[in-house]
């Protein structure tokens, strides 16, 4: 049991609550949608046999609810460790029945204490990325865009990005123009240190629908290319571990400490998992096909949830 840093999710990624803890009309209950700002920590409970990350998050929608909304919340979202002995739906479903509305319940009193939150405002969930519905982000609604927005003002390591290439200069070298002109890098960066300032653009950008496809496609160029910078170094690391696993003769089990806080990467959990596949050891072959099952549990529930109740349109 312990800190093992990384996060859950990547920051700035749109998620749906499939079970949730929330007891009350209004909050991040099964169905809630919303943007990743910060993932404070991820840790392996070994105890209650979770993955746990405590994240912070820009919901657009709490429930089924229609109306949209930004909405700042607090949640603890729960992955289980994956074992041997059970299907992956079993231990999904056992995990689904763990996170209960009840007042009072030992299993997640277990997990709030480990983050030391005694007064229960954090909501515990399961939850997973939006995977089948892409977002129009030219379209949405100003809060959804709102949200967007402010969770990419919240990532510091894309921030840092951000900085590099300033003090570098190498955005010169762009085709795109609102990048090579070195004016959106400026305002991302303005956004992240004054908060008036990210107030005032927010609401500038969000507001004006037309004005919308330049910054979009500026800022997925941006994001694009810092993250395939940060996966190359991740599947190095990945591969230089599981050689490690490999020689030694590691417990099976254990292999999954390596990537927990990846679980929803789209790009190093395949890869990890591939790299697992190409070990001539039919248990570590196993363990990994039992970790993507469980993944692809999380998809299904994800498209079940978000097919119970569309967004509205703005």
């Amino acid at each position: 049991m312990g800190l093992i840093g990384g996060q859950m999710f990547i920051n700035s990624s749109k998620i749906v609550v499939l079970k949730s803890s929330h007891i009350g009309t209004t909050g991040p209950k099964k169905g809630s949608i919303g943007y990743i700002n910060r993932v404070l920590n991820t840790v392996l409970l070994e105890h209650v046999s979770v993955c746990a990350t405590y994240c912070d998050v820009s919901f657009i929608r709490f429930g089924f609810e229609k109306k949209t909304r930004c909405e700042n919340k607090m949640i603890i979202a729960l992955f289980p460790i994956p074992d041997n002995k059970n299907s992956a739906k079993d231990q999904v479903s056992r995990l689904d029945s763990k996170i209960n509305r009840k007042k009072k319940n030992k299993f997640l009193d277990l997990i709030r204490q480990y983050f030391m939150i005694g007064n229960k405002k954090a909501t515990i969930v399961m939850a997973a990325p939006v995977y089948h519905k892409s977002t129009d982000l030219l379209k949405c609604s100003p809060n959804e865009f709102t949200a967007w927005l402010l969770s990419l003002a919240a990532n510091k390591i894309f921030m840092d990005f951000i900085t590099s290439l300033l003090i570098t200069e190498k955005y010169t070298k762009s085709v795109v123009p609102i990048i090579k002109t070195g004016d959106l890098l400026k305002t991302l960066q303005n956004m992240y240190v004054d908060k008036q300032f990210r107030k005032l653009i927010t609401s500038t950008w969000a507001n004006n629908i037309d004005s919308r496809g330049e910054i979009v496609e500026g800022i997925r160029i941006l994001e694009t290319t810092h993250n395939r910078l940060s996966i190359i170094l991740q599947n190095r690391g990945i591969k230089k571990r599981l050689s490690y696993y490999k020689k030694h003769k590691t417990n099976i089990e254990s292999i999954f400490k390596l990537v927990p806080h990846q679980v929803f990467s789209p790009l190093t959990m395949p890869y990890f998992l591939n790299e697992c596949r190409k070990i001539d050891n039919i248990f570590i072959t196993g363990y990994a096909d039992i970790i993507e099952d469980i993944i692809t549990q999380y998809s299904i529930l994800s498209t079940r949830v978000l097919d119970s109740g569309s967004m509205s349109k703005p």
